[in-house]
C-alpha cells in the first residue's frame, strides 16, 4: 500500500481550497482518495490534513461528492469518530466534525431544497439513490431493544 505524507497532504489542502478547478481534478483521482480516505486511520497530524481535504472535496461538484462516497469516506469518517478516546486532540475531533457536516451537508442539498431555494437541478442524477442511502446510514437509529434500559 502506498503511503501519503503529511507534507503532500498540507500541499494538497492548500491547492484544493477554494480551487474548483483542483478539486475536480483530486476527486477523479480514484487513487488519491483511496490513499485520502486511508489516510483517516492514520497518526492524528495526517488524520487532520486527510479530514480537511476530504471536507473541501465534499464541497465541490456533484462528482466530487459521488468520487466520495465511491471511496466510503462517510463510512470511515463515522467509523473514526466512533472509536475517539480522551487521548485524541480537540484538533482532530474538529477536523472530523466539519468533514462529516461538509459531506452530509452536500448530500442533503443534492437530495432536499437547497439553503437559499434556488438550487442546481440535481433532478436526474444517479447520485441522488447513493446520497439518499449514504444520508440514511448517517442518521441510522438503532431498534430500542439494543440498548439497555436505564433507570
Amino acid at each position: 500500500m502506498t503511503v501519503i505524507s503529511i507534507a503532500q497532504l498540507k500541499h494538497i489542502k492548500n491547492s484544493v481550497i477554494g480551487n474548483p478547478s483542483a478539486k475536480r481534478n483530486f476527486a477523479q483521482d480514484n487513487h488519491f482518495l483511496r490513499l485520502c480516505v486511508d489516510a483517516l486511520n492514520s497518526g492524528p497530524d495526517i488524520r487532520i490534513e486527510a479530514a480537511h481535504i476530504i471536507s473541501s472535496l465534499s464541497y465541490g461538484s456533484p462528482q466530487a461528492l459521488s468520487s466520495l462516497l465511491l471511496a466510503r469516506a462517510h463510512h470511515a469518517i463515522l467509523y473514526a469518530i466512533s472509536k475517539f478516546n480522551q487521548t485524541d486532540p480537540p484538533s482532530l475531533r474538529a477536523a472530523f466534525t466539519r468533514a462529516l457536516r461538509a459531506i452530509t451537508v452536500s448530500l442533503a442539498d443534492l437530495l432536499g431544497p437547497h439553503q437559499w431555494g434556488l438550487p442546481p437541478d440535481y433532478a436526474n442524477l444517479p447520485l441522488r439513490n447513493d446520497a439518499k442511502i449514504a444520508l440514511d446510514l448517517m442518521f441510522q437509529v438503532r431498534p430500542r431493544s439494543r440498548f439497555p434500559l436505564m433507570h
